[in-house]
Formats: structure tokens, C-alpha cells, sequence
């Protein structure tokens, strides 16, 4: 895996409102510390009223639907 890359993660269950499940997420971290930081996807559009919010269209680079 490559910083960048959009991979399945299983996130356990948190508090609150956080995400959990198996779900798409983008990984920002290098791979070489063995500690990967993700940053979880969601197809909520609410989710667009918080700010650096980013829309992802699906297409077939990033094998989204």
C-alpha cells in the first residue's frame, strides 16, 4: 500500500457518532512505520456541511460505487 491508496479498513466501534464497520478509507501515512493513518469515507452528504470536507466522485481510478 502507497500513501494515497483507498483501502477497506474495519474500524471497531467507537463513541458517539464515529464510524465503524468495514468501510473505504484513504491512507495518509508512509507504510514504512507499520502504523497506518487513515481517513474513513462516508457516503453520508451531511457530512459536507463541516468544514475541509472533500466530495470523492466514484470513477474507475478509485474503484468506488
Amino acid at each position: 500500500m502507497n500513501k494515497g491508496d483507498i483501502c477497506i479498513v474495519n474500524l471497531v466501534i467507537g463513541v458517539g457518532y464515529e464510524q465503524y464497520g468495514q468501510r473505504p478509507a484513504i491512507l495518509i501515512s508512509n507504510t514504512k512505520t507499520n502504523i497506518a493513518v487513515v481517513i474513513p469515507l462516508t457516503t453520508n452528504l451531511e457530512a459536507l456541511r463541516f468544514p475541509y470536507a472533500l466530495t470523492i466522485f466514484p470513477d474507475k481510478q478509485n474503484n468506488l460505487n
